[in-house]
């Protein structure tokens, strides 16, 4: 059974797993097939590291991390689509909601494809708004370093990384910001990558990683600013650690 790694299938997953006696493997960033197994690849230690796992259970269920997997075409193979009856009532539900509000303006971290995020390099509050104006231009979401939040420069729902939120946008750009784990390795798919390579070679955007020994992480010196033309193609990138970078 596969889940989105959302709020709800992430409170969704592990209750049926329960109920279904079913082991869970969250969070996955990719899936094989090893014989009659599937292997689930998923993070740790906060994303320092990624491991293997393989669910041993009868019944099997995995969350996938949003905006990782593409959709590929479907060549030959099928499946047959069986329709559950369901019959429920009142009494079958410990809670309900009542009510359900839409969040306007720019989209949430967790959710955005594109994320602009600020730390302590943007040298205080008043300055965010370059962070901000550069997000709604994008259409993306804005973000902050704990550092940012903890000093109260932004909200906390801002906050990406280990005691913030887990994000995985096609675009990930990160002002002033020192250089934790979670704002500079940015994984990419093996067959993007040579392209990715390609392409930031011709636009003269030095390569300088891959950073912290993870293959698939990549760290980007773009002094002449032009790393977002690479913005027609939603490959990830990561711009700068300083402000003069």
């Amino acid at each position: 059974m596969i889940f989105s790694a959302s709020q709800q299938g992430k409170d969704l997953a592990p209750r049926l797993g329960a109920k279904l006696g079913a082991g869970v493997a969250a969070d996955c960033t990719a899936l094989s097939v090893n014989g009659a197994d599937i292997v689930a690849t998923r993070p740790i230690y906060a994303g320092k590291a990624m491991v293997s796992v393989k669910v041993v259970s009868p019944v099997k269920i995995f969350t996938l991390r949003p905006n990782v997997f593409t959709a590929s075409p479907v060549n030959g193979g099928t499946a047959s689509v069986e329709a559950c009856a369901v019959d429920l009532s009142d009494a079958d539900f410990a809670a309900k909601a009542t009510s359900v509000k839409i969040a306007e303006g720019r989209p949430d971290v967790t959710e955005a494809s594109i994320i602009v995020s600020g730390g302590r390099g943007m040298k205080g509050p008043e300055h965010f708004h370059l962070v901000e104006t550069l997000a709604d231009v994008l259409g993306g979401a804005v973000g902050a370093s704990r550092a940012v939040v903890d000093a109260g420069w932004r909200p906390h729902d801002e906050q990406v990384g280990q005691t913030g939120k887990t994000v995985s946008p096609s675009l990930y750009v990160a002002c002033g910001i020192s250089g934790a784990v979670q704002h500079i390795a940015i994984s990419v798919p093996r067959d993007r990558w040579e392209q990715l390579r390609e392409r930031l070679d011709e636009a003269g955007v030095e390569y300088v990683g891959p950073d912290r020994g993870i293959p698939e992480s990549m760290y980007f010196r773009d002094p002449d600013g032009i790393g977002l033309e690479l913005l027609s193609d939603p490959l990830m990138y990561f711009a700068g650690r300083q402000l003069d970078e």
